[in-house]
């Protein structure tokens, strides 16, 4: 694979959009026609997505940014399993790794909600990211039987639905944005 550079910003709901907005006040300063990735939340924190946030990624879809789907609530419900797993996903993750423990029927829901959300709206839609980067077990088993075209842990870029896979070098992160280079 081509080495390339990505800005995706994470976490687009209506509670976090006037963050966006800055994060793409700045890079458009320096960068007036970079193409974005977005990883929309259907349903953050539970709150039902507003009209003029499906407005707004409809705008940007538009524009020729990327929306890609970031899981359904962004919320960890599950119960951790040690101390370690605590750590990860309650204080890695602050309770957002929504993926990371539930089982293939409770995951494939969740993106079947997502899908359909997208699909009502008319946007495309290729990729997946879970929140935090955490896919367990029965949440690879369901991503795997949709249709995506990709998914990204902390570490690698996967293309569905095989197993290639590519590493993402470290670069600059800043907050909730993440500008890896893979």
């Amino acid at each position: 694979m081509k080495p390339a550079f990505c800005v995706v910003i994470h976490d687009v709901a209506d509670a976090r959009l006037a963050g966006c907005e800055r994060v793409i006040a700045a890079l458009e300063e320096v960068a007036p026609s970079l193409p974005l990735t977005f990883l929309a939340v259907p349903r953050f924190h539970r709150a039902a997505p507003s009209r003029s946030l499906e407005r707004w990624l409809s705008a940007r879809s538009a524009r020729g940014d990327e929306l890609a789907l970031h899981g359904h609530v962004h919320l960890d419900e599950g119960r951790p399993r040690g101390g370690l797993d605590r750590i990860r996903r309650r204080v890695y993750t602050r309770g957002e790794g929504e993926f990371c423990d539930l089982d293939a029927p409770s995951a494939s829901a969740r993106l079947r909600a997502g899908i359909d959300w997208f699909a009502g709206n008319g946007w495309p839609l290729r990729g997946f990211v879970a929140p935090a980067w955490l896919l367990g077990p029965g949440a690879w088993a369901a991503l795997r039987a949709e249709r995506f075209a990709y998914t990204a842990t902390l570490r690698h870029l996967h293309l569905l639905p095989g197993d290639a896979q590519y590493p993402l070098r470290r670069g600059v992160r800043a907050g909730k944005v993440s500008w890896p280079l893979w």
